[in-house]
């Protein structure tokens, strides 16, 4: 299970007899296992890439020194690409009671404010007790870049249309993304979402910080309420954006400026969702991921409605996005 070298390091670390448990890593090309000892346990994480770790360790000393709830380090080795943390138990936000949620998303909110206030103003570098660490941006080319994996992905490789009809669908990309504003700059999780929001008798944990970095104001809050993986109250929805916007309101030139930008945020978020769904499906035949895609496209639906939107609709509309079929066709490309 663990190859000889981990199986070394964790010999040299640990004291006494412990047993290794595969964990499920969601999306993720990590590996995950839990280690137990007796009544203690932590979570190793292997990166698939070996020079990732330091973005997992400084964010989990940025988020700690925040104030913000996330796992311990225990230990890393840099040579092996393996982090030990603190575990924070099986219990996904996704799989929360309903009567649960609106304790938990508002305190959920909160945090994302905490971040952002806690974190300031942009600045290139960003210091943690492991030195200087350089976040990337979640900015116009970024999610442009996103765009493209979904037109990639579920466009050509899912609906199969030619690269002749795809470019109307770019056009209007770049119009989505013209509506956005990028300034100012945010701390953002990134993939703040019910799958990586563990709860705990009611407190709640944030997990997969390596992505975490600048990015616009409302992008966490847009993934956060246009979640794929759970039905919210659009009572509990309204409530949180609320709140939120009471708590930034100075950023804003007016609540209706505010909600603008929400939309446009999470028609690009709720897009990108449906090109991860379905390059899931394609590349690593996680099938499963498909029965997220028609809440992912309600989320676009449901924000695609203003008149800066109007022409990708339309342009989604005619390639079949919004068609009730979302099973693989027969003969689908797969890579």
């Amino acid at each position: 299970m663990l190859s000889p070298a981990l199986s070394t390091w964790l010999n040299a670390l640990l004291e006494g007899d412990y047993v290794v448990e595969p964990l499920a890593g969601d999306a993720s090309t990590n590996t995950f296992y839990r280690i137990t000892r007796g009544t203690d346990s932590s979570v190793l994480l292997v990166c698939a890439e070996k020079e990732r770790l330091a973005s997992h360790i400084h964010m989990h000393l940025l988020f700690r020194s925040l104030g913000l709830p996330v796992a311990g380090i225990i230990s890393s080795c840099e040579s092996l690409g393996v982090l030990l943390m603190e575990d924070l138990g099986d219990q996904h936000l996704c799989d929360a009671q309903a009567s649960e949620y609106p304790a938990i998303y508002h305190q959920a909110t909160t945090l994302i404010n905490r971040l952002q206030v806690g974190a300031g103003g942009y600045r290139r570098i960003i210091q943690t007790t492991a030195g200087p660490y350089e976040p990337p941006i979640l900015g116009r080319d970024r999610l442009l870049w996103e765009l493209d994996f979904f037109a990639t992905h579920y466009l050509s490789g899912f609906l199969r249309l030619e690269e002749e009809a795809l470019v109307a669908i770019r056009r209007d990309f770049n119009r989505l993304l013209d509506a956005i504003s990028f300034e100012p700059l945010v701390y953002c999780h990134r993939d703040y979402h019910s799958r990586n929001i563990m709860v705990n008798g009611g407190d709640i944990s944030l997990v997969d910080l390596q992505d975490a970095r600048w990015g616009h104001p409302l992008y966490d809050l847009v993934s956060l309420l246009c979640d794929s993986y759970v039905l919210l109250d659009s009572n509990l929805v309204s409530s949180c954006k609320r709140a939120f916007y009471e708590s930034t309101r100075h950023l804003w030139a007016s609540a209706y400026d505010f909600d603008k930008q929400f939309d446009f945020v999470a028609v690009q978020r709720s897009i990108k969702a449906i090109g991860t769904f379905a390059s899931q499906a394609r590349i690593r035949g996680k099938t499963d991921y498909l029965k997220f895609i028609p809440r992912a496209k309600g989320h676009v639906l449901a924000r695609i409605s203003q008149p800066e939107t109007a022409a990708l609709k339309a342009s989604l509309d005619g390639a079949g996005v919004f068609s009730d079929s979302d099973k693989l066709p027969h003969g689908a490309r797969t890579l």
